[in-house]
């Protein structure tokens, strides 16, 4: 189950992921995704549109909601964030405390908060791609949907995911460290 949560905009990477969903809902019945946001009236018709010709695939809530989304983690399997511009990443945290494994395009806060997942060694928090083309997002997702039906090493992602530490506390101590360094 896949999701995505938040303003439907082009700064959101809905570019990349309309194309992208068409083709990957075609090859890969067996993949859901859930989409909730409001934003721009061309990108809400489009979904519609997919909706249509994949019922069983896809859930819209196209309307802000800022209770919902906390129920989509926790229910999630994987978030879609192909931002072309991300300045924070408040999304990507908020679901990695759920354990929701983000796939996203490496730009901005997005690029300090995911590592991806090195399935050899253990060690990330998600999926990443930096191409602004849906074929990379494609890639990125793929490889997240390949890694997904290896139960261990979900798992073990999912465990990263959720340890990951976003905390003002963990942030002041980076800080400390790099003035330390400075100085």
């Amino acid at each position: 189950l896949l999701v995505v949560s938040g303003r439907l905009a082009q700064q959101k990477g809905l570019d990349l992921l309309l194309p992208m969903l068409d083709f990957l809902l075609a090859q890969r019945p067996d993949v859901q995704i859930i989409i909730l946001g409001g934003g721009e009236i061309r990108y809400c018709e489009r979904l519609m549109e997919i909706q249509k010709n994949f019922p069983q695939q896809v859930g819209l809530h196209l309307r802000p909601d800022f209770r919902l989304p906390r129920k989509l983690f926790s229910g999630a399997d994987m978030i879609l964030i192909p931002s072309i511009f991300e300045p924070g990443g408040i999304v990507a945290l908020e679901a990695l405390r759920y354990g929701t494994v983000p796939i996203v395009r490496r730009t901005g806060g997005l690029n300090d908060i995911i590592t991806d997942f090195n399935p050899n060694i253990g060690v990330g928090n998600g999926f990443s791609f930096t191409s602004k083309d849906q074929w990379s997002f494609y890639t990125a997702v793929i490889e997240a949907l390949t890694t997904f039906k290896n139960k261990i090493l979900w798992r073990k992602l999912v465990k990263n995911c959720m340890l990951c530490d976003s905390s003002w506390e963990h942030s002041a101590k980076e800080y400390n460290k790099w003035y330390e360094k400075i100085i």
